[in-house]
């Protein structure tokens, strides 16, 4: 099984006490994180996030420390942690803005900074709502033949919105011959079949082609097909 990405663990600023006197001392750029920023209070790091998150805040070398701004930091902390696990997580494979927002909410973010996440990954092109529906119909598709059904079902199920989800089967499905495809699978599955009755070997083959995504009328064709064709004659 591979390993997950990690949930980043940043600096806390609501760790840093809000003490009188106490001042943000420095905002310099993270040599280790392009684009991320490094807010030290005193000689401790009270924050190291994206520049983007910090733009709207009263944030300034001088500046006190105080629970307010503590608290403002805090969050624009959480929405960094989040984006940089979704650009982990995206890293690895293609998931479309539902799914990865599931991802991020189990991985312990809240709704607001997973759904900033998604944004931000869009934003900055790393999600494809297109690319992660393509992706799951290639590895359904790959592993053998299947029908619009199954292939809409398993769209729903990895999150790909409805719009996106049904412009990728039609064009996914648009040089197959659904029938063709069901032949090839209830040929297969025949060989295994010559030794039950008729009607219990077409039920069993109508149960395959229909978990398969196939729907009434495509499966009746085919097991018609595949019974007529049969070499061996074991069914008339």
């Amino acid at each position: 099984m591979k390993k997950q990405p990690s949930k980043p663990r940043g600096p806390d600023p609501l760790a840093i006490p809000t003490d009188a006197g106490a001042e943000v001392t420095s905002i310099s750029p993270d040599p280790r994180r392009p684009g991320q920023l490094v807010v030290r209070v005193g000689r401790k790091r009270a924050a190291c996030c994206d520049a983007e998150l910090l733009d709207h805040l009263p944030l300034a070398t001088g500046a006190p420390w105080t629970d307010e701004l503590a608290q403002s930091l805090a969050d624009a902390q959480q929405c960094s942690n989040a984006r940089t696990l979704a650009r982990a997580i995206l890293s690895r494979r293609p998931l479309a803005r539902r799914a990865l927002i599931e991802r991020l909410r189990r991985r312990g973010h809240d709704a607001a900074h997973a759904e900033d996440a998604a944004d931000y990954a869009v934003r900055i092109g790393l999600l494809d709502e297109r690319a992660a529906a393509e992706a799951i119909l290639h590895r359904t598709l790959h592993a053998k033949p299947a029908g619009r059904v199954l292939l809409e079902s398993r769209l729903r199920q990895g999150g790909v919105d409805p719009d996106t989800a049904g412009s990728a089967v039609r064009d996914a499905l648009a040089s197959r011959d659904p029938v063709e495809d069901a032949v090839a699978i209830a040929t297969k599955r025949l060989r295994a079949m010559r030794t039950l009755a008729p009607e219990v070997a077409k039920r069993r083959l109508y149960g395959v082609l229909a978990r398969r995504g196939f729907e009434a009328d495509v499966c009746h064709a085919a097991i018609t097909r595949v019974l007529q064709d049969d070499a061996d004659g074991a069914y008339p």
